[in-house]
């Protein structure tokens, strides 16, 4: 038996993540467990994610998944590199044999031989010109590549595939990796081979468009989506749009410099766009140039409303997760959980954990608890904005 990892955001569980978690139990028995690692109340892009952690776990439970861990915000809220490496080290930690992840194209010797390339060129020092550090990586990596591995470079899934390959190397090199071809980009607007894009699925969900969520989500989701506009239990990005405008606007240039990733004076860009902004889309639209994605300048605007030290992310990327989390157990996780030789410790309840948990881990749990208090203070409904949801709203458990 060897626990598989699966990194994932699941905002909404489609019908791609259905295909993959059922291939994978199509090549393992019925007991392998299946881990899944899933960026909590805020996803990677820098924003909340539009459904709940405990939906998007029970969703997963119920589609074949045997434990679901929440990723730190920390990492949740990094670049890919951080984002991968605190994925892979908390996969590692619980003890995870083998990573599997969707890919465009690639095989795990492709990923392997494309990092220990892409190391050998990161040694020689970088003197800046006129590309940024990624730039000059990609154009000095892309001669050493056969054709395939060339169009990874060109593909985000595989990226993502090559900084977990990465952080496998680094922090966890017994464990394997284990890619599986994917028919579209996580970021595609159009339907392609069947399946509908995350991207897509938001848009739609944004529209009501029932008819078009309803031909490429699972029932367990469709059965779900009724009941969660009804009630208004999702992001309503405007509403989290202005809490950043107001925040930054109570910022000076010396707290914004403590933040992660304010420096090379984008803080002082930051203040003057967003205070002549009527809207956070709008600023975005300002701020963005060739050099800063518009997934770097959303990370940062949570880093504005959410406040985390730039210490603490320092402190994250060299220690590494300090707890694992629950938010959901099927039978076969739960069983998993009990025999499992984890070196940090599962998190059901938060209060039991923080009064024997170190100030680090506090500190990291804090900033889990802020983004889930965020997000739902940025729903819809009103009943939702209530505080404090993570300290009494239990893991999604599936009956024996």
């Amino acid at each position: 038996m060897k626990p598989i990892a699966i990194i994932a955001e699941f905002n909404p569980f489609h019908q791609g993540h259905d295909f993959l978690l059922t291939t994978l139990r199509s090549h393992v028995t019925t007991t392998t467990p299946l881990i899944i690692i899933l960026s909590g109340s805020f996803v990677q892009r820098g924003e909340p994610a539009l459904f709940t952690k405990w939906r998007r776990a029970a969703w997963a439970i119920q589609s074949g998944a045997d434990v679901v861990l929440e990723l730190p915000t920390v990492y949740a809220l990094s670049a890919a590199p951080a984002f991968a490496a605190g994925a892979v080290r908390l996969a590692a930690l619980i003890g995870c044999q083998q990573l599997a992840f969707g890919s465009e194209i690639g095989t795990a010797h492709d990923f392997y031989e494309i990092y220990q390339k892409r190391k050998k060129i990161e040694q020689v020092p970088f003197s800046p010109g006129n590309y940024t550090y990624g730039q000059y990586i990609t154009n000095q990596l892309r001669p050493l590549l056969t054709p395939t591995q060339q169009k990874m470079l060109g593909s985000p899934n595989a990226l993502l595939g090559i900084e977990y390959e990465a952080a496998r190397s680094t922090y966890a090199s017994k464990m394997e990796l284990y890619p599986i071809l994917r028919s579209n980009r996580h970021d595609s607007m159009t339907i392609e081979k069947g399946f509908a894009s995350g991207s897509l699925l938001r848009k739609a969900f944004q529209k009501n468009d029932t008819a078009f969520l309803h031909a490429y989500l699972p029932p367990i989701v469709k059965n779900d989506l009724n009941d969660i506009r009804s009630q208004g239990e999702y992001t309503d990005y405007t509403r989290y749009g202005d809490f950043i405008l107001y925040a930054l606007r109570q910022q000076s240039l010396d707290t914004l410099r403590t933040l992660p990733a304010f420096s090379e004076g984008l803080e002082q860009r930051f203040l003057h766009i967003v205070s002549h902004s009527s809207t956070w889309h709008d600023a975005l639209c300002k701020l963005k140039t060739r050099r800063y994605s518009y997934r770097r300048l959303c990370r940062m605007g949570s880093y504005i409303v959410l406040h985390p030290a730039a210490s603490l992310f320092q402190q994250a990327y060299k220690e590494g997760p300090p707890y694992a989390r629950i938010l959901g157990l099927s039978p076969v996780g739960r069983k998993f959980i009990k025999q499992s030789s984890a070196v940090i410790p599962y998190v059901s309840k938060i209060p039991p954990f923080l009064k024997q948990a170190s100030l680090y881990a506090k500190e990291m749990m804090s900033l889990d608890m802020q983004a889930t208090d965020l997000q739902h203070l940025s729903f819809v409904g009103s009943p939702f904005h209530t505080g404090n949801i993570d300290f009494y709203h239990p893991p999604y458990i599936l009956p024996d």
